[in-house]
């Protein structure tokens, strides 16, 4: 009987050795989509980070350039007033300016109510929203505040004080904390001077001090609320103000110009332009390796660790950073200031 030499197949070692070859194939693919992928997602939040970062920082600065802005009513707004008003007050003219006095906000019953069209506060404290300890300086409050105009079809609110005097407040609270690294969110308050006729047929304008004095903040307007969230994961937030010298204002004890401070209060109307510094943190971890070069030794590894983003802070040896930091750093004119509410 003659053999059949004709039968093909595979033996055993070629089959072991198409399968380490394929594992290898598979681990060198599985590595390299590990890889890309790690690059994809710190892109990403890299992308992310600048694209919240430049949202918010325009939207501050839009802010900052209306701050002492003063409105002044032409025969346009003038004649929509006596329109509207109707027979209710035909006699009732709208003036040319805002009839609402400054109120500097100088007595100490008084700061609250203050009409200071932009006032820093450092490292807030006190009656403000609590942020910080001893180690942990995170962010400044600013206010700003400026006049606008509204007059609404069929609004008795605003038939009753069409000029409105605006405060927006900008500061940071603490949302959270992981692996021993606080994190906080910038807020944003809206208020507005409230101060309107008493009716809509009393023919007159506010006049005497005793009517000038009534009027407070009040977050109840349409326009107006009382505390959102525009961005979180901040890590610090800082400003600066600078007169017409490029020179900072700052007392002895770095304080700004605000109504509570004795020494500079009056240079409020000084202030030309403001530097303002966010730095802003990765929503997730950044980093996989808690090691990272030492700029001074490149043969070296050390712990990666913040230094000087939240000034005095001073990080222990266990608090290893693994997030992703971007500052952003802009100076802003006061274009207003200086021209209004003197």
């Amino acid at each position: 009987m003659r053999k059949n030499t004709s039968n093909k197949g595979l033996t055993l070692i070629e089959i072991l050795i198409g399968i380490i070859i394929t594992s290898i194939m598979v681990g060198a693919m599985y590595t390299s989509y590990n890889v890309v992928s790690g690059a994809y997602k710190q892109v990403t939040d890299k992308a992310k980070i600048s694209s919240s970062s430049r949202d918010l920082v325009t939207m501050i600065m839009r802010d900052i350039r209306m701050a002492g802005f003063k409105y002044y009513s032409g025969t346009h707004a003038q004649e929509r007033f006596r329109t509207h008003m109707g027979d209710k007050c035909p006699s009732l003219s709208l003036p040319d300016r805002n009839y609402i006095v400054f109120n500097s906000g100088f007595s100490e019953d008084e700061i609250n109510r203050s009409h200071a069209p932009l006032v820093i506060r450092k490292n807030v404290t006190k009656t403000f929203p609590e942020l910080h300890n001893s180690q942990d300086l995170c962010c400044d409050r600013i206010e700003i505040v400026y006049e606008d105009f509204r007059l609404l079809e069929n609004s008795d609110e605003d038939l009753l004080q069409p000029f409105k005097i605006y405060k927006i407040s900008y500061y940071a609270k603490k949302t959270g904390s992981a692996d021993n690294d606080p994190r906080y969110g910038v807020f944003k308050k809206i208020e507005h001077w409230s101060q309107p006729r008493e009716k809509l047929d009393y023919c007159f304008w506010p006049a005497d001090e005793a009517d000038l004095a009534t009027g407070d903040w009040d977050d109840t307007c349409p326009e107006c609320f009382e505390e959102e969230l525009v961005r979180d994961h901040i890590v610090d937030m800082e400003f600066i103000p600078f007169d017409q010298d490029g020179r900072v204002i700052m007392d002895d004890a770095k304080n700004f110009p605000a109504p509570e401070n004795m020494n500079l209060r009056d240079r409020i109307f000084d202030i030309r332009t403001v530097d303002m510094r966010l730095t802003f943190r990765s929503k997730n971890p950044f980093y996989e390796k808690d090691m990272a070069r030492d700029p001074n030794d490149p043969t070296k590894l050390i712990k990666r660790k913040v230094y000087g983003l939240q000034r005095v802070y001073d990080p222990a040896d266990s608090d290893v950073d693994k997030y992703l930091r971007d500052s952003v750093i802009v100076t802003i004119n006061t274009r207003n200031i200086g021209q209004a509410f003197q």
